[in-house]
């Protein structure tokens, strides 16, 4: 059982997910967060007019967690199609996001020291 994350794991998750929203482009970009036994979840990105990103928490329990890392997620992705369930959607500004990445990272090393 982990009580709490690493400080290291949570920044490197934290890059990952930067990383992929700065791959997102003109198409949908998915960021995997939400893993169980019998589904994963996560945020299905797709950038919009006005700098605004089109963020979208979904579910699919055609992959599992225990089927993933994450080189080879993106690969589940893309060749297995999985229909995804929409829970919630959301328009952030991509200042927004980038900020809030930062202020996440910060406050983890600052909680760490």
């Amino acid at each position: 059982k982990i009580d709490k994350v690493p400080d290291d794991l949570g920044i490197e998750y934290i890059k990952y997910f930067k990383d992929k929203f700065d791959k997102i482009g003109n198409s949908e970009t998915f960021i995997i967060f939400d893993i169980s036994d019998q589904y994963i979840g996560g945020l299905l990105m797709t950038k919009g007019k006005k700098g605004l990103i089109k963020t979208t928490y979904v579910t699919t329990d055609r992959i599992h967690g225990y089927e993933i890392d994450k080189e080879i997620i993106d690969n589940l992705i893309t060749e297995g199609n999985p229909i995804f369930d929409k829970e919630r959607e959301w328009l952030l500004s991509e200042t927004s996001i980038l900020e809030g990445l930062k202020w996440s990272i910060d406050k983890i090393k600052k909680n760490g020291s």
